[in-house]
């Protein structure tokens, strides 16, 4: 049996495992300090994600805001300009209306001065006859009453009886002929009185008769006001323009108390057929006529309660 003897030396695999045990070291010294950057990174990496990422979503909180704001200065400019355009219009209406205004009381101020002049020139003329009298007759009349006074030529005592009853018999006649006077001046101004209320009395036409007159109410939309607004035609008079306002105040009052309604079949039928000849007589292009009558066609139209179509 063979014997065989082995000598192991452990000293170089000593020598390179105290060798391997100083890399490992180194390795591990390495490995720390990476680990160390990596996690610096990463927080650096972190800190520079968040700042973007807070800096974006400020961005766009800042972009949209600015859109807001953009979007209502917009609005408001828009509304400044219209209610810039309905001062405008306001100043325009009042202005019309004060001129309106001035016209209308400078028309009555002459009218009233008029008037004034008129009744004070008949008020002098109806005492004219008054103030001749007092200022040229009644000093003749004074003058002619003492002139035909009777003269007794007796001084006498016993003539003073008798001077007295002569004067009282003269007094008497001229207050009988005054009574007359007075009276048939009193009689000739009633009947004058009465001439005058014949002739200025207001005199009715008869019976009152209800009359139908057509008027059209037409409701559009205002180019500087955004609310619709509605006008009234209608058959004038040249001969009576004040009938005319009379009328166009009264349609307007009305105007509140009525009411849309929608038509019946029959009705919307003859309005249609109206329509259409009046179109087909129009000295028009037939495009015009064309989009009226597609417009006529396209139209949810209704009248109003109260009126007739």
């Amino acid at each position: 049996m063979a014997n065989f003897h082995f000598t192991v030396d452990t000293r170089e695999m000593a020598q390179s495992i105290d060798g391997v045990s100083s890399h490992v070291g180194g390795v591990t010294v390495a490995v720390v300090a990476m680990q160390t950057a990596v996690v610096a990174a990463e927080e650096f990496a972190a800190r520079q994600i968040c700042s973007h990422v807070d800096r974006g979503f400020f961005s766009l909180i800042q972009s949209q805001i600015s859109q807001k704001i953009a979007r209502v200065r917009s609005i408001v400019d828009s509304r400044v300009l219209e209610m810039r355009q309905q001062t405008q219009s306001l100043v325009g209406i009042r202005t019309r209306m004060e001129r309106d205004y001035q016209m209308i009381a400078s028309r009555y101020t002459k009218v009233f001065q008029s008037i004034d002049t008129s009744l004070r020139s008949r008020i002098f003329e109806l005492d004219q006859a008054v103030s001749v009298l007092v200022n040229r007759d009644m000093e003749q009349i004074a003058n002619r009453a003492q002139s035909i006074q009777a003269q007794v030529p007796m001084h006498q005592i016993e003539s003073v009886a008798t001077a007295q009853v002569i004067a009282m018999a003269q007094t008497k006649e001229k207050a009988r002929r005054g009574i007359e006077s007075m009276q048939h001046f009193l009689e000739a101004s009633q009947y004058q009185s009465k001439l005058l209320q014949s002739v200025l009395r207001d005199q009715s036409s008869g019976t009152a008769v209800v009359r139908s007159l057509p008027i059209v109410f037409i409701e559009q939309d205002g180019l500087s006001v955004q609310a619709p607004q509605w006008a009234v035609r209608f058959a004038t008079y040249k001969e009576s323009p004040s009938s005319n306002e009379v009328i166009q105040r009264g349609a307007l009052a009305a105007l509140p108390s009525l009411q849309w309604q929608q038509l019946d079949a029959p009705t919307r039928v003859g309005v249609s057929a109206s329509f259409r000849r009046l179109v087909d007589v129009a000295k028009v292009d037939e495009r015009v006529k064309k989009q009226m009558l597609l417009l006529f066609d396209a139209a949810s139209w209704s009248a109003l309660r109260g009126s007739r179509p």
